[in-house]
This record gives C-alpha cells, sequence and structure tokens, in this order.
C-alpha cells in the first residue's frame, strides 16, 4: 500500500474513534436513549485497543485550528475510550508537528489536565504515557523557543 494510501486509511481510523469518542463521553444514560443495541462500554474497549495499535509518529491529513473539541475529552474520567483517543490524538499531533501544536494544549488549558492525567491513580497506564510523551513534546518545544530567542540576541550583540 503506498504512503498516501496509509495516511488516508489511518486519517479515517482516528476521526472515526474521534467522533465515537464524543458519543461514548455523553455517558450512559445518552447512550442508553440513543437506541444503540452495542455495549457502550464494548465501544469504549475498541477505543483503547484502536489507539494502542495505531503509529504514535504517522503523519494525518488534518489541520486542526483549536484543541478545544479533544481537551474536553481529557477530564472524562467516565468514558476511558474517550480520554485515551483524546491524548493520543495530542500525542500524535505535538510528535509530529510539535512547533504547531504545542502552542494550542498551553492557550486552550490542557496543560493542567494532561498534568493530571499523568499522575492521577484512576489513569490508566496507557493514558499516563500518553500524557507524558505529550508533556515532554511541550517541554521540548519551550526549550526550543528559548534556544531560539537566546541565538537571536546573541545576533544583535553581535
Amino acid at each position: 500500500m503506498n504512503l498516501w494510501r496509509k495516511k488516508k486509511k489511518m486519517n479515517r481510523k482516528s476521526q472515526s474513534a474521534g467522533v465515537l469518542a464524543h458519543i461514548v463521553s455523553d455517558g450512559d444514560e445518552r447512550w442508553a436513549e440513543s437506541g444503540v443495541n452495542i455495549p457502550r462500554e464494548d465501544v469504549n474497549r475498541k477505543i483503547v485497543k484502536a489507539t494502542e495499535k495505531w503509529d504514535l509518529q504517522a503523519r494525518r491529513f488534518i489541520n486542526y485550528r483549536s484543541f478545544k473539541p479533544i481537551i474536553c475529552l481529557l477530564p472524562q474520567w467516565h468514558s476511558e475510550g474517550a480520554q485515551q483517543w483524546a491524548v493520543w490524538a495530542l500525542a500524535n499531533l505535538t510528535t509530529t508537528d510539535r512547533k504547531k501544536y504545542c502552542r494550542f494544549i498551553i492557550d486552550e488549558g490542557g496543560l493542567e489536565l494532561l498534568e493530571n492525567l499523568s499522575v492521577d491513580a484512576r489513569s490508566t497506564e496507557a493514558i499516563k504515557n500518553l500524557a507524558n510523551i505529550v508533556l515532554r513534546n511541550i517541554d521540548e518545544w519551550k526549550r526550543n523557543i528559548i534556544e531560539v530567542n537566546e541565538e537571536d540576541l546573541e545576533m544583535v550583540d553581535d
């Protein structure tokens, strides 16, 4: 399969899981009201299993202007699938396009939520690991900004 097809397939999988993550995050009552025949917990488990197989380094054909729809899933303790998809998406995007996406997390209030996920006893090990990847990516991004600014200052001094 050529690279373009692989990326397109990955995009579809991730976007589909994202839609499902938002639906399962609405909770048991809303799930029951929807009349869906599949148990909500089964969908949560399938989202978790899917994200565990995905390549964190995979570049996707997607252009986010905001992470608010993703960040709002981070504190959804009643929906492991939603949390895992959200933190995987953030880890993927900050790994593959750090310069663009790390700022979104800080500006949109995701940093504290990720810090909480990384240490909260309710978080699975997978969620903690992914949250730590995002936090490391942000730290590295911040260090690079500081280094670039110091280089600019040195050029001015010369």
